[in-house]
């Protein structure tokens, strides 16, 4: 019998990829980025640079050899391994395609062969510019998705499959969907699947 598929973020979800890159462009480029504006780069004048010298900063950055070796979020590597009786899971990203052989490296040097994928949303949108997390996942049979970005989840509100991870600016708010829930941490994210 085929599992059910839990569709997963990659950046800052398993890898905390924000942090890392923040501190890098900050002592790199002089800036003063925090978390409470990582996501601010379109037209910001934050980053010193505009947005394809930024993007292309940051890959340069997140497929340097040495962040192979930055481990995954806590709990993450456990919480996938005891689900993974129950599950299958996959990794959908907004990552540039231009990262694909670094992350899926960086995904089999901490996971194995947990991932039976890692789809690129960048790669899927080049044919079709509004195709979504959503589309992709109810293409896949995706039973669950476990994103930082509440745009990723709110479509998922009528299904109740979404969950929200993380407490980062970027997704805090007083409330959520219905059928959106919140798991702060990966040890939440199993207590959720566990419950």
């Amino acid at each position: 019998m085929k599992k059910p598929i839990i569709a997963i973020d990659f950046d800052d979800v398993l890898c905390p990829t924000s942090p890392l890159t923040i501190d890098f462009y900050n002592r790199t480029y002089g800036t003063n980025l925090t978390m409470d504006n990582a996501y601010t780069y379109a037209n910001s004048g934050l980053w010193l640079a505009d947005h394809a010298t930024v993007l292309q900063r940051v890959n340069d950055f997140i497929t340097q050899p040495e962040i192979l070796e930055v481990p995954p979020i806590k709990g993450a590597v456990d919480v996938i391994r005891s689900l993974s009786s129950e599950y299958s899971f996959i990794v959908i990203t907004g990552r540039s395609t231009l990262t694909h052989d670094f992350t899926v490296q960086w995904l089999r040097c901490h996971f194995g062969n947990k991932f039976d994928d890692c789809i690129f949303m960048e790669e899927l949108q080049k044919g079709e510019p509004d195709v979504s997390k959503l589309d992709v996942c109810n293409g896949l049979g995706v039973v669950y998705l476990i994103d930082d970005t509440l745009l990723h989840l709110q479509y998922f509100e009528a299904e109740s499959r979404g969950v929200l991870f993380g407490d980062y600016p970027w997704n805090r708010m007083s409330s959520l969907p219905i059928g959106v829930t919140r798991c702060i941490d990966w040890a939440a994210v199993k207590e959720y699947f566990d419950g």
